[in-house]
């Protein structure tokens, strides 16, 4: 089975923001030990094993894993699209240095890290080749710039040093015909409109947010004219399947309206997570044909 065109439809309308009764959804940043508990196809990566059972449209695919190219063969054949997850300039440096160091560095020795971060543009754009070449349809770029209570970067430093860098690397997707995904923990709202402006397309946001905080990002997202990924929260799939039904059939309801890709937010560590989660998947999806029926 090969890249269902629908699937690849359903995910790009989403990304543009169209409001469909048939609203996409996905995985993001899964545990491997949750995907293999889950998974039944022994001939099939787990990954998409999982993709087929649940009917997904799309499935992220973290490019340095070591099977990434295997992960991306079997979403394709499970009929979904490849969002293809690399690395940003500032991301890159925070893996080789650590949080601390790496964060300390920026407020302390910002000039110094410019050759570190043009380093980091190159091997994204490395990263988009490779994925290009393994079939991907999405490039998500992941940046962690905030946390649930905003920045951990200082804007002014994000707008002048990390987001230019971020553009060249969308641009080089966008002329392979690949939208573009920014992935960051927290509460991002003050660098969505940057994210508009250098060509993303969506905004994927983890990181431990609330239903409440979610949909405050969700809205501000919305204005600045960028779809989001995700909506079903490990915040809410940890408090077990009744809670998580609720939870989804919210994000069923917001996803209806349009601008709304249905995944977790990339916090999905062990089986039984997992589990819920797809209960609380149904749900949304549930709440969505509700209000596809409504408006007819």
């Amino acid at each position: 089975m090969a890249l269902d065109a629908r699937a690849e439809a359903r995910t790009t309308l989403a990304l543009a923001g169209a409001a469909k009764a048939s609203v996409a959804s996905g995985l993001t940043f899964v545990a491997p030990e949750a995907l293999a508990a889950r998974a039944r196809a022994a001939d099939r990566h787990p990954l998409g094993a999982v993709c087929a059972s649940l009917s997904l449209d799309f499935a992220f695919v973290a490019a340095g894993s070591d099977d990434a190219a295997d992960a991306a063969e079997s979403v394709r054949a499970a009929g979904a699209a490849v969002m293809w997850s690399v690395a940003g300039p500032l991301g890159r440096l925070l893996e080789e240095r650590g949080w601390t160091e790496g964060l300390r560095s920026v407020a302390g020795e910002p000039e110094a890290l410019v050759p570190l971060l043009d380093d980091g543009v190159l091997a994204a754009l490395e990263g988009l080749e490779r994925g290009t070449a393994a079939g991907a349809s999405v490039l998500v770029i992941a940046e962690d710039l905030a946390g649930t209570t905003g920045p951990l970067v200082p804007p002014d430093y994000a707008f002048e040093e990390l987001f230019p860098r971020l553009a060249r690397i969308v641009e080089a997707a966008r002329e392979a015909d690949l939208p573009c995904v920014l992935h960051s923990d927290g509460d991002v709202r003050a660098f969505l409109p940057a994210a508009k402006r250098s060509g993303f397309s969506a905004v994927h946001v983890g990181g431990g947010l609330g239903w409440q905080a979610f949909e405050q990002l969700f809205r501000a997202a919305r204005t600045a004219g960028l779809a989001v990924v995700g909506s079903l929260l490990t915040t809410d799939i940890s408090r077990g399947a009744p809670g998580a039904v609720a939870a989804g059939s919210r994000a069923g309801v917001l996803a209806s309206a349009g601008g709304l890709l249905l995944a977790d937010d990339g916090g999905l560590a062990t089986p039984e997570e997992l589990d819920v989660f797809v209960s609380a998947l149904a749900a949304a999806r549930a709440a969505v044909a509700s209000a596809g029926e409504g408006a007819r």
